[in-house]
């Protein structure tokens, strides 16, 4: 499977309320393969009825995010910043 075929979808359930649907509740996240995003789309509906997107990344983007975070943390110049909360215990 190529990295550009998974995906890890997050959304939320969509509960009928009173003036429509809306998505409720925790954040669920979902790995889905698909042959590209528009056919991820098509898909989505159908194996998760309900199920409001709240975002979509494929492995090879969330592979280079990691190594982002990963040289940011070492300190290398000009990557990502870092905020760390000071009432975080060392």
């Amino acid at each position: 499977m190529r990295k550009g075929n998974v995906f890890l979808v997050t959304g939320r359930v969509s509960e009928a309320t009173p003036s429509g649907p809306e998505a409720r509740g925790e954040l669920l996240q979902r790995v889905v393969c698909a042959a590209n995003e528009t056919a991820l789309y098509q898909f989505l509906p159908a194996a998760f009825p309900n199920f409001e997107v709240v975002g979509v990344v494929n492995l090879a983007a969330l592979e280079e995010t990691v190594r982002k975070i990963m040289a940011a943390l070492s300190g290398a110049e000009g990557t990502l910043p870092v905020f760390v909360d000071p009432a975080m215990s060392r």
